[in-house]
């Protein structure tokens, strides 16, 4: 009978643990994290930088939409969305709203995200329904949306690359044609006279291929190409106007546009090629930061550069914690970056990263439960918060084109 009596307590032991029992099994979790922190931290000052752990906060994926404080380092809910958005583009609007459409979907496809009432609505269905959209905020306000149409059938490298508009302030959309080249998943920049600048982004065959759409006159115009054929390149607006561009192929190459003379030059190379899944982001004094991606070996890589546009030279800085790809990263209001999303070499990107570029640091500011999701977009609001919307874990090559995996 004491053998049957003590079997029985073991068992409500086993699945009713006490309070002080529990506590010690989230104290070694804990500990546990805190140990692969540390780890990444000697691998850091190795490297000449810090990382550490900060608070962590509620998960956020496909139907979900959450917001980052950097102030606080925490993460709160930011409502629920009409439609889930995993695959999809975010663009902040003039109003401090954030645009958002999904891939592959035509009805109940556009919504936006209020910023004041913090809740999300749709707005009116695009014309076509987009596979892989890429998506700017024209200088009038309007967004330019980029991609191929998901309606048609046949393999989607035959399709034509459409563009259309549209205007929050009519709740409209119109057509404004159809890109010059064939693309998937070009990269689109907005220049300072309000041109945007497309090139890269052919799936299934890189190209050197350049064009620009004006929005005035609605027209598109070839530019000179690009010295080295490139896919999955990352492009962005230097602060005299000139655009940097980046990667998309196994060439150390970086190149630089200058619209004013329409002319390309060749600046030095990067230390670690980027055949795709980087980021590039324009930093608050003027030097651009290169994250992440997979390298030349087909690898990917925890490799962190600076471009220094006054004398076109790269420099090495801390590595990122991890490697990583097809990651988000946004410039802060406090001259921070924030990393999320995207793939890491032990999963996927659930965690989050700050980097600070004054201290060459990172510190983790990952949600505490889940994470954030493969796919999700960040965009930063004007109030200095990052709202992050959707990015469903789930792969889908009709949608996601080129960056699935």
């Amino acid at each position: 009978m004491q053998r049957y009596s003590l079997f029985i307590f073991i068992l409500i032991a086993g699945l009713f643990p006490l309070g002080c029992a529990h506590g010690r099994r989230t104290s070694k979790a804990h500990n546990s994290g805190s140990a692969k922190i540390e780890k990444a931290n000697a691998s850091s000052l190795a490297n000449g930088g810090r990382f550490a752990e900060v608070e962590r906060g509620p998960f956020n994926q496909g139907e979900y939409a959450s917001t980052f404080n950097p102030t606080l380092k925490s993460w709160m809910p930011a409502g629920k969305k009409v439609v889930p958005k995993d695959l999809h583009v975010a663009v902040e609007l003039l109003d401090g709203n954030v645009f958002t459409l999904q891939a592959g979907e035509k009805t109940g496809a556009a919504e936006v995200y209020s910023v004041g009432a913090e809740s999300w609505h749709p707005v009116a269905d695009p014309i076509f329904p987009v596979i892989a959209p890429v998506a700017v905020r024209l200088q009038d306000g309007r967004i330019l949306v980029l991609g191929k149409e998901a309606s048609q059938t046949g393999p989607s490298e035959d399709f034509a690359m459409r563009a259309q508009i549209y205007d929050s302030n009519f709740n409209s959309w119109s057509l404004t044609g159809q890109a010059t080249f064939d693309r998937e998943e070009p990269s689109a920049t907005v220049l300072g006279n309000g041109k945007v600048l497309l090139l890269g982004g052919k799936r299934f065959q890189k190209t050197e291929k350049v064009e620009v759409y004006d929005p005035a006159r609605t027209v598109w115009r070839v530019e000179p190409s690009t010295e080295v054929l490139r896919d999955q390149l990352q492009s962005t607006l230097l602060l005299d106007g000139r655009v940097l561009v980046v990667g998309g192929t196994s060439d150390k190459k970086t190149e630089i546009f200058d619209p004013q003379s329409h002319l390309w030059s060749t600046v030095a190379p990067i230390s670690t090629a980027r055949q795709s899944g980087h980021s590039l982001t324009l930093l608050n004094d003027g030097r651009v930061l290169l994250l992440g991606g997979v390298s030349e070996s087909g690898e990917m890589t925890a490799s962190a550069e600076v471009f220094y546009p006054a004398s076109g030279q790269w420099s090495t800085i801390s590595r990122m914690p991890s490697p990583r790809k097809n990651h988000q990263a946004v410039l802060l209001n406090d001259g921070k970056v924030l990393v999320a999303g995207g793939i890491l070499k032990r999963g996927k990107g659930s965690s989050a990263w700050l980097y600070d570029p004054a201290l060459d640091k990172w510190t983790d500011v990952s949600p505490k439960t889940h994470g954030v999701a493969t796919h999700a977009k960040l965009t930063v609001l004007k109030n200095g918060k990052v709202l992050v919307s959707g990015g469903s874990n789930q792969k889908s090559p009709a949608l996601c084109g080129a960056n699935c995996n």
